[in-house]
Parts: C-alpha cells; sequence; structure tokens
C-alpha cells in the first residue's frame, strides 16, 4: 500500500492563488472543496491541506505534514529541523523595521535600549536587536501591527513589506531591510528519506516551472 504524502498549502491570500496555480502548472490538480481543510489530488498518492502559512512549518517540523508550501520567513521564525528544497520565487516581500514618519528614530543608530517592538516574528525580531547589541523588549502580535504605533503600545515594529502601501497608509515608514523572503518548498528532513522517490517527483515537476 503507497504511504500518501502530505501537503500543506496557505488557506488563504495570495500566496494560496499563487501556489495553486504554480501546482497546477506542474501537472498537480487540487479538488478543492468549501470549508474543508483537505483536498484530493490527481495522484492517488497526494493529499493537500490548507493550513495558516505561518503555521505549516510547525506542522513539517513535527511529522504532520511531509511537506508543503509557506513563506522563507516563516521557515525562519517557526521552522527549525525542516529542509527548504526550493525558492520558488514569488510571494516576495521585505520583513522590515518600521516607525512612525514623526518618529525621532531616522535609522538604527537612533535606537534607543528597551525600545518596545510589536511583530508576528518574535525570534527573528529578537535576533535582529541581539545583532544590533540593543535590549529591546519584543511584544508577539497576532495582526494589526502597524496601528500599535499610534495606539502607543510600542516604539517601532517589524513587519512584511511588499508594496508598502499598508505603511503608508498608517504614517509609517522603513528604516532597516532585515530579510527578503519568497514562498519556499519544505519537506520534513525525515519523510525526505522514507519517502524520496515520491518527494524528488514532487521537486522535479515544479522546478520545471519555475525554472
Amino acid at each position: 500500500m503507497i504511504e500518501k504524502i502530505l501537503f500543506g498549502i496557505p488557506s488563504k491570500g495570495r500566496l494560496k492563488e499563487d501556489t495553486i496555480k504554480m501546482l497546477r502548472d506542474a501537472g498537480f490538480e487540487i479538488k478543492e472543496q468549501k470549508r474543508k481543510y483537505l483536498a484530493e489530488s490527481n495522484s492517488s498518492w497526494l493529499k493537500f491541506i490548507f493550513l495558516r502559512a505561518a503555521d505549516i512549518p510547525v506542522f513539517v517540523k513535527y511529522g504532520a505534514l511531509d511537506m508543503g508550501i509557506t513563506g522563507h520567513d516563516f521557515v525562519v521564525e517557526r521552522g527549525n529541523d525542516i529542509t527548504e528544497l526550493l525558492d520558488l520565487k514569488y510571494g516576495r516581500a521585505d520583513l522590515c523595521l518600521g516607525v512612525s514618519e514623526t518618529s525621532n528614530y531616522k535609522s538604527i543608530e537612533d535606537l534607543p535600549n528597551n525600545i518596545r517592538v510589536g511583530t508576528e516574528f518574535p525570534r527573528i525580531t529578537t535576533s535582529y536587536f541581539d545583532t544590533l547589541g540593543i535590549n529591546a523588549e519584543v511584544i508577539e502580535l497576532r495582526g494589526s501591527v502597524e496601528i500599535t504605533i499610534a495606539l502607543k503600545l510600542t516604539d517601532a515594529i517589524v513587519d512584511l513589506v511588499s508594496t508598502g502601501k499598508t505603511f503608508r497608509e498608517n504614517g509609517l515608514v522603513v528604516i532597516d531591510k532585515i530579510m527578503e523572503t519568497t514562498a519556499r518548498l519544505i519537506v520534513n528532513p525525515i519523510t525526505f528519506r522514507t519517502k524520496e522517490p515520491f518527494i524528488e517527483k514532487i521537486r522535479e515537476n515544479i522546478a520545471e516551472v519555475i525554472k
């Protein structure tokens, strides 16, 4: 009996749309059903699971999923001990440090100790400020990060910037780029060894599409 490959796909947004299109171009049809997390494919050995992009690295890390697609930012933040197989080139954004456009902080040299920073990426943010030698109070948030400066909850934020529109609408400016992110094909290392023929089939098909 052939074991199925459980493959995680972002459950919403542009990343979901681009991922479904790319997989279809690679020959993997997704038979999506409304209000269901699971979807069959046109391959009997492959099943898709729709999850929050931020959670996919965790599911892959612990073996609940064999592989998946998510942003490199979420892999760094939450995905120790998983393998990135491919940079898929879409979903491009920058993880940036932002402050109010009226702030006295014009560059990272202006940042004081004990600065309060809001973010969905506490691990990356803490590491970033440690590298700068700045003692920062990092507040983990889930959404609505941009409004925290106006409400005086934070002095700065670390958030994803693609077009910059959301930053501009909230009166924010970028003073440093921490990292660039794109969508990545990821796999559990144990799965990579035990189900290698199926993993390689998926990787090769996708590689042909993105080359």
